[in-house]
């Protein structure tokens, strides 16, 4: 169980991370793009702060 959920939080990561590279790779202008970048920025942060607190145990 504690596997899964660890391969859970880390794709969850790699997938958010991946889409705001995509987002920024994509003729990245701020003013058109903040909706979509905001949101994956944070919940990068979010998910990386997740998988540290989780690995830690």
């Amino acid at each position: 169980m504690r596997s899964i959920i660890r391969y859970l939080l880390i794709s969850i990561m790699a997938l958010s991370i991946l889409a705001l590279i995509i987002v920024y790779n994509n003729q990245y202008i701020a003013e058109a793009h903040m909706a979509r970048a905001l949101p994956l920025a944070i919940l990068v942060g979010l998910s990386s702060i997740a998988v540290a607190i989780y690995e830690k145990k």
